[in-house]
């Protein structure tokens, strides 16, 4: 049941971190529902809430309150997933798992020229990508895919997937957020030799990609639509044996679609659901298991997917960028994640995807040299690309500022602007979030100069390390162009990218920045121009 909420009185919304897919609650005087966000407008929260028999409680009108809700369903999920590894250990019931925790090693990796032909179309697969789709052909447990930024690693795995699915294997895939999943789900769509089916609730899954759900796949069913008008219009006794009735059959219907599936994929959290998966009764099943994006996972969010599959396992992702973020002091040992161990452990079970498709060749060689040793190449159709092709009137937006800045600006792919004697003081707002109004200022200005000289205000990032200097520059330069913490850009990618670093105490520390995987995630999503903010300190001051 969706239920549209509002505020009593008309109006906006207030300021909320209500947002789609979100669990809530529904409070009323006399019934409590929890829920997930369907849709939101500036006047209106759309929820998805499973009210049971009680449904005919909520009416329009009705007074409510709704609140985010407490979700603490993934760590009970990844406590259970961690006692069953222990039992996996004890009884030696998979070789995976042993290699997992150090009890055993991999097979080693056969030579590529060994490797068998794919039987899918992979014309468009660069030389490591294809590299990569034969070798998760030639495993026989276990294999890393290192993907840095922009180099196709979800395409990569979309052709794994194919792969494995013209073979007769079955996959399952899990990923540490739904907007990762529905990345994967739309790649897999579009390849006509897999039939996917995504997991979860259809309220977390983007609108154009709920038809490949299994709830979207059960409701076409003729069958059961029959049923549940049989079992709505029935009541007492009859309906309670309808309702087993409808309950038995669904349970039937969802094991055929999944069954029938070549790939399933789902959250970390969904897949340690016992309900949905349990259905598939045969512990051979799946003969391949992926985790997309696992450089985001902590390591017991993996550790479920192994009770679905523990035959052979791909790791996908990039310990270079961010990990998962650990609140917990006491649990800072989890921000190593598995698929970082694994590849210090085991290189010769890596593939490292080299060749990018994002980045000018000099932002990409920066990257290139401080994260990945020299290894990163940019591809000939995005190494030369600028600027230039999106700018229109360069004279007259020199108008607004000096023509050297404008030009510093709109030149070479990469500028920093050191704003050192500029008086753009730090404002330490809390022990974690710092702001420079200064710098904020500046990003608004440079962002008019690039849409007065043509650049769409959607081609425009703007990131920042803390989100109290995010908000201040939001405020000066409007809704029409994306501004985030770099956390919270991951996996986004602009034309343009403006970087604003605050750190510009007297005592040059640098907070978030400390972390260099931070930055390599800034500088790697900027396509076409990076341009940055940040006050150098110089040996003379101190």
């Amino acid at each position: 049941m969706v239920v549209t909420c509002a505020p009593a009185h008309g109006g906006a919304l207030p300021a909320t971190e209500i947002s789609h897919g979100k669990p809530v609650v529904i409070t009323m005087p006399d019934s409590r529902y929890r829920g997930f966000v369907f849709s939101t407008s500036e006047a209106t929260i759309d929820v998805c809430v499973d009210v049971g028999e009680n449904g005919e409680k909520i009416a329009l009108g009705d007074r409510l309150d709704i609140m985010p809700a407490p979700d603490d369903i993934t760590y009970r999920r990844m406590k259970a997933a961690s006692e069953e590894m222990k039992k996996m250990i004890e009884t030696r019931s998979s070789r995976t798992v042993d290699i997992i925790f150090g009890e055993s090693q991999p097979y080693p990796q056969v030579s590529t020229e060994s490797f068998l032909a794919p039987k899918t179309d992979v014309k468009n697969l660069n030389k490591e990508q294809l590299e990569a789709v034969r070798a998760s052909l030639a495993i026989q447990d276990l294999m890393c895919l290192h993907g840095p930024p922009g180099t196709g690693k979800s395409t990569t795995v979309a052709a794994i997937v194919a792969e494995a699915a013209q073979r007769g294997i079955k996959t399952i895939v899990t990923c540490p957020s739904n907007a990762a999943v529905d990345a994967l789900v739309e790649k897999l769509a579009k390849r006509r030799e897999v039939v996917v089916t995504r997991l979860g609730h259809p309220a977390r899954t983007s609108p154009h990609l709920r038809q490949y759900t299994l709830e979207a796949k059960m409701a076409d069913v003729e069958m059961l639509r029959g049923l549940k008008s049989d079992m709505y219009a029935a009541s007492g006794r009859e309906r309670g044996e309808l309702r087993k009735e409808l309950r038995d059959r669904e349970k039937k219907c969802s094991t055929e679609i999944l069954a029938n599936s070549h790939a399933v994929v789902a959250t970390c959290t969904v897949v340690g659901m016992k309900s949905i998966l349990d259905v598939i009764s045969d512990p051979e099943h799946f003969g391949l298991a992926i985790v997309d994006e696992a450089g985001q996972a902590v390591e017991p969010a993996i550790y479920p997917i192994l009770r679905r599959c523990s035959k052979k396992l791909i790791l996908a992702g990039d310990p270079a960028q961010l990990p998962p973020t650990v609140m917990s002091k006491g649990a800072s040992i989890l921000t190593k994640t598995l698929l970082e161990d694994l590849m210090g452990r085991f290189p010769s079970n890596t593939v490292l995807l080299k060749r990018q498709y994002r980045m000018n060749k000099m932002i990409s060689d920066w990257v290139s040299d401080s994260m990945y040793r020299g290894e990163l190449i940019a591809d000939e159709s995005v190494q030369n690309h600028t600027l230039g092709d999106l700018l229109q009137d360069v004279e007259g937006v020199a108008k607004l500022a000096g023509a050297d800045f404008v030009k510093d600006i709109l030149s070479s792919p990469m500028t920093l602007i050191d704003t050192v004697g500029s008086n753009m003081d730090e404002d330490q707002v809390s022990e974690d979030q710092s702001k420079v109004l200064g710098e904020a200022i500046l990003a608004a200005l440079t962002t008019k100069i690039l849409i007065k000289a043509g650049i769409k205000p959607k081609n425009i990032a703007i990131i920042s390390p803390y989100a109290a200097q995010v908000q201040l520059i939001a405020k000066l330069v409007g809704p029409a162009v994306s501004v985030r913490t770099v956390d919270g850009y991951q996996g986004g990618e602009a034309e343009v990218v403006i970087l604003s670093l605050v750190r510009s105490n007297i005592d040059g520390t640098t907070g978030f920045l400390s972390d260099r995987r931070r930055l390599n995630v800034a500088v790697s999503r900027a396509r076409k121009k990076l341009h940055s903010h940040r006050r150098q300190w110089h040996s003379d001051e101190g």
